[in-house]
Parts: C-alpha cells; structure tokens; sequence
C-alpha cells in the first residue's frame, strides 16, 4: 500500500487533528510538540488532506511502496536510461561471434580447423549459428579420417575451440621404466612400493636426487617404479608481523545507494563515510560485457589503532609461518614439530625465525634412460 509520512505544523495543532480525522485516516500520529505532528496516511487520503491544509504546513518526510519506488527511478533516470541501452545493446550483440579461440598447439591443425570453420560459416563477426551442434557434426563426419574429436563451447561472444586429431596409433607413456628418487633431503620413515625395487630403509638419511625406489631388475628387465616414500624434512621459515594492528568496528549508521560500474570503474550514486564497509547487491551483470549495477549496503566504520604486545605480535607470526607451510602440504602430510631460532624486534614489527620438521611424501619418478644403463650394467661386468 502507497503510503505518506507528513510533517505538520502550525497553531493549535490538536485542532488540526480534530478537522483531517473527520476526512482522511490517519494511520499514526507522533507528537512532537504543541505545534509540530508526524503524520501516516495512505496515497488516497494525502490528496484530501492536501485540500482541507488551510494555515498549515505540510512537508513529506518519507513514502512508502511503489512511491519510494518511483522517487528512485525519478533520481536516478540517467542512470536507468543508460542501463536500458546497454541491455539493448547486449541483446544485439550477443548474438554475434568477436573471437574464436582454437585450443591446439599444433600450427598446421589449427588453420585446418579455421579453415573448416569458415567454410562453415563461423568466424569472426558473423552472427551465431543456430544449429551449431550441427555444423560441429558436419566437420567431424567430412573429416573424420583426420579428427578424432571437436568440441566448440560458446562463452559470451566467444567461442571456445577444442580438437583432437586422429592418430593411427598413440605412443603408450604409462609403463615407461622409470625410478622413484628422493625430491628433497630427508630421514626415511614409511615406504610404499607395488613396482619397482626398494633400495632404502627406514631412518636412512637420503639426499636429494638418490634412489628410492629403482626400476632396473637386471641389465634386459625394467619396470615402470610405483610407489611413495614418506619422510622427516626440513623448512627454515622467517616471518614477521607488525605491532600495530587496524581493525574496523561496524557502527549503526548505514545507508542504501545505487552504483554502476563501467570498463572497471565505479561510479557511485551516493555519499560514501569516511571508513566504510559496503556489501555488494548485484542487480543486473552480464558475462561479457564490462558492466553491473549494484544496489550497495553502505555501513560506517571506526579505525581502531590495536596495539599487540611483544608475545601478541610473536604468536601472529608463528601462526603465519605455520599456516604457509601446511598449505604447501597434502592431506596425508603434517608438520612434526617447530623451533623458534631467533626473534627479534626492528622498525615496529616481530621478525621470527622458525625450523619446521615435517612429514612428506618426497617421491619424484624420473625416467630411465634404458641404453646407458645396459651399457654402464655390461661395462661393470
């Protein structure tokens, strides 16, 4: 329902209230003063109200439904108008290809592909076919000695091309012989192998690049090495964190305002506070034309200048140094123990110095190189 919040002024205001309730409803009254009311009333009752006034003075403070609704299209009509465009102006041109991205690193497929594409029809700046399933179909059925799979995936104004050309026979890579070897220097604390032959023991110390795991059974047999080695390592982490920490408290005093962003720039529609938070409600955005509308949530922030203290500042930047090491780490590895080597204080921050011992995986698989190790395996013997 269409709603008016007045404001009312004027002498003997009770008299007021006693002439308009015989008229209109007044859904609620506030008293300011003697002289001063706050008046609800629907959209019908404002126009009778607007003719019985008399000596007083009306002034809207706030509408409510589809008027408020109407106030913010009436402010911001520039805005709509050119929102409008542009949807026209998408509609238009989405319906047309800007780029085509052919998906292989081989030259001479690629232009073939273009060149098929072409001929049918997809290229650059001609209107989306509507059968394009089709046309996909046609290329591969005239070609199929040549390709063994085509996909083409429309994104925005894009289309998106992926081939694969059929081959007579595929060089097969999964058994190639191959050793696991040691990705980085550790002491051996659990071995898994279903291939290969294991050359290390448990709490053996490995250096980088040493054989764990060997694919070469004699000098005529060798096997594609499978398996995982998993060992104590070793990370020296520096990592610092400052004494000073800023954080934002929220404040009640919020507000709602219209923002457009165009090529990656914003323009705002309302008076942000001086530290703010804004929380984005995205009315309308299309995927590939460089522009959004948001209706923004504006909430006032204060600075709060936080002060750590010496052991505060420490523990934030163990936690940082830890945090960076476990995401380097797998699921089925973990951080054994850590020890702080130096800590020191320079130019208001805590510098920290930390030796992590973790438990990893350090399998690398590294090819076998068959001939130079049957000839090293005869000249040995």
């Amino acid at each position: 329902m269409n709603k008016y919040l007045i404001n009312v002024k004027g002498k003997n205001i009770k008299n007021f209230l006693v002439k308009a309730s015989k008229e209109v409803n007044l859904l609620n009254i506030i008293f300011i003063n003697n002289n001063e009311i706050n008046v609800l009333i629907s959209e019908k009752d404002f126009e009778i109200l607007n003719n019985i006034k008399g000596i007083y003075e009306y002034r809207v403070i706030k509408k409510y439904g589809f008027l408020s609704i109407k106030d913010i299209i009436f402010k911001n009509i520039h805005l709509f108008i050119l929102i409008i465009l542009n949807i026209i102006l998408i509609l238009y041109i989405s319906n047309y290809i800007y780029e085509i991205e052919i998906v292989e690193n081989n030259k001479d497929l690629r232009d073939f592909i273009n060149e098929k594409l072409i001929e049918k029809g997809i290229e650059k700046y001609n209107k989306k076919p509507t059968n394009l399933d089709d046309l996909k179909n046609e290329i591969l059925t005239e070609n199929e000695d040549k390709l063994e799979w085509l996909e083409i995936i429309p994104s925005g104004v894009k289309y998106i091309v992926k081939v694969e050309e059929r081959l007579d026979s595929k060089p097969i890579t999964d058994n190639i012989p191959s050793n696991i070897v040691a990705s980085k220097d550790g002491v051996i604390k659990k071995i898994i192998a279903s291939s290969g032959k294991v050359i290390v023991e448990k709490e053996m110390f490995v250096h980088k690049g040493d054989i764990l795991i060997t694919g070469v059974i004699d000098d005529d047999k060798f096997v594609k090495s499978r398996g995982n080695i998993y060992a104590y390592t070793w990370y020296k982490v520096k990592s610092e964190s400052s004494l000073h920490d800023t954080l934002y408290e929220l404040t009640s005093n919020k507000k709602k305002g219209f923002r457009i962003k165009i090529f990656g720039k914003n323009y705002f529609f309302y008076k942000k506070y001086k530290t703010n938070k804004i929380n984005k409600n995205i009315i309308f955005k299309h995927d590939f034309l460089p522009i959004y509308l948001s209706l923004d949530e504006v909430v006032e922030t204060n600075v709060i200048d936080n002060i750590l203290t010496l052991e505060e500042a420490k523990n934030k930047a163990i936690l940082k140094a830890r945090n960076k090491i476990n995401n380097r780490l797998d699921d089925d590895e973990k951080i054994i123990s850590e020890n702080q080597l130096k800590v020191k204080a320079k130019d208001s921050k805590i510098i920290v110095e930390i030796l992590f011992t973790v438990y990893e995986n350090i399998s690398k698989e590294e090819r076998i190189e068959v001939l130079n190790v049957q000839r090293d395996y005869r000249s040995s013997n």
